[in-house]
């Protein structure tokens, strides 16, 4: 037994499912009048045709009992999926796909799937689908600690050469055929967000050993760091509906995205970075709009803590590096080290990390730290104020020159 969604539900979710397979609402139209064996020619009939499914795409009508079957079949999809808006998957045969494999519960099936000698599960599926997406999508996590396990996927290389591998060296030993694509090792360089997917279901499974094992906080570029190349982007691995699940995720977990924790760079003095998530603004917006008062406060006093402790410690630096200029000779007076070392104080591209590294001073070590602030406003005056105190540090370490040279 499964529940139908309301019409509002349905409508939005059928049209996602659409575009993901079709280049427009139009074009589906006209592949449901081909299936139909209607005059899919008829500029009249498409139109009447992209007209009701208009309203229901929108939510405005009901998709209807004939309409079932064609967008089912042109979907590749069952109807409970439509009508449940995804909550409820079934296999649409009996055949071994990546599709039912990954919605089966059975490990026998899993065995003999992945041990076939025509090696299909190393391969997406003619929807460009891999058995791993599948399971995400079923959120079959069962099946996936079923393949960490024993072997098949590997999240973490054991002491890899980090910086010669995307996705901290992920990678599958499914056996493959030769001269084939996509494969699931494939999915694992192309597809920055797979990790965020899987460790989706950790969450939904209270799994923080994984977490943890994981490096759920942790990305690649922050283990390629430099003090000669400040400069990160995070936003290519940004996954709205991985922040969703730690916002709303119980408490354990949510207190595991908030510590801060540490790494070092790749240049010879290893110098130590202290981080927090670097989503962790947006996972406060995401607090914010589910209106969770005390987890939002939480975050953004955490913020404002991490962002006043980087004030101070490149504030500390900036003088001091401004000192030992004047005082070895880098500059005939005080107001010319201080130019001097602006001139070397820099923020990355997405003004997420600041950092003070004088070239020309080789005893002087650089200073760097990851900045933090917030996207989102707030109706609540008292969740306003925090958000203001943590951009407005913030604002001050992006002015840092500037404001110590104008106070001096």
């Amino acid at each position: 037994m499964f529940v139908v969604k309301l019409d509002e539900k349905i409508g939005p979710y059928l049209k996602t499912k659409i575009l993901q397979k079709y280049r427009s609402v139009r074009q589906f139209c006209i592949a449901y009048l081909e299936l139909a064996n209607r005059e899919a020619d008829d500029s009249d009939e498409i139109r009447k045709l992209c007209n009701r499914f208009s309203q229901i795409l929108k939510g405005n009508k009901s998709i209807q009992t004939y309409d079932l079957p064609y967008v089912s079949q042109l979907l590749d999809t069952s109807c409970e999926d439509i009508l449940s808006c995804g909550e409820t998957k079934v296999p649409l045969n009996f055949r071994r796909t990546n599709y039912n494999i990954a919605f089966s519960n059975n490990e026998s099936d899993w065995a003999e799937y992945l041990s076939r000698e025509d090696c299909i599960a190393a391969y997406a599926d003619e929807f460009g689908k891999t058995v791993l997406d599948y399971a995400i999508e079923f959120k079959n996590y069962k099946f996936i600690k079923y393949l960490i396990k024993n072997g098949y996927i590997t999240l973490v290389q054991e002491n890899p050469n980090w910086h010669n591998f995307p996705n901290f060296g992920a990678e599958t030993s499914i056996k493959e055929r030769p001269y084939e694509h996509k494969t699931l090792q494939n999915e694992f360089y192309e597809n920055k967000l797979l990790r965020s997917q899987i460790l989706s279901l950790a969450i939904a499974n209270n799994d923080t050993k994984a977490l943890e094992t994981f490096k759920a906080k942790l990305f690649p570029p922050q283990l390629d760091a430099n003090a000669f190349r400040p400069d990160f982007k995070f936003s290519e691995y940004f996954d709205e509906a991985f922040l969703k699940d730690v916002a709303s995720s119980q408490d354990k977990v949510f207190d595991y995205f908030l510590s801060e924790y540490t790494t070092k760079t790749t240049n010879r003095d290893k110098n130590e970075i202290t981080w927090l998530y670097p989503f962790i603004g947006e996972l406060a917006g995401a607090c914010i709009a589910t209106k969770n008062k005390n987890r939002a406060l939480k975050v953004l006093d955490i913020m404002s803590k991490h962002n006043n402790a980087a004030f101070e410690k490149l504030h500390k630096g900036f003088l001091a590096a401004a000192k030992k200029a004047k005082d070895d000779h880098y500059s005939r007076s005080y107001q010319d080290a201080l130019e001097m070392v602006a001139r070397d104080y820099h923020i990355d591209e997405e003004k997420n990390f600041a950092c003070l590294y004088l070239y020309f001073m080789r005893d002087f070590e650089p200073v760097m730290s990851h900045i933090v602030w917030v996207n989102t406003s707030s109706r609540d005056t008292e969740i306003q104020a925090k958000i203001d105190e943590v951009n407005k540090i913030y604002n001050k370490i992006l002015e840092l020159p500037n404001l110590i040279i104008k106070n001096n």
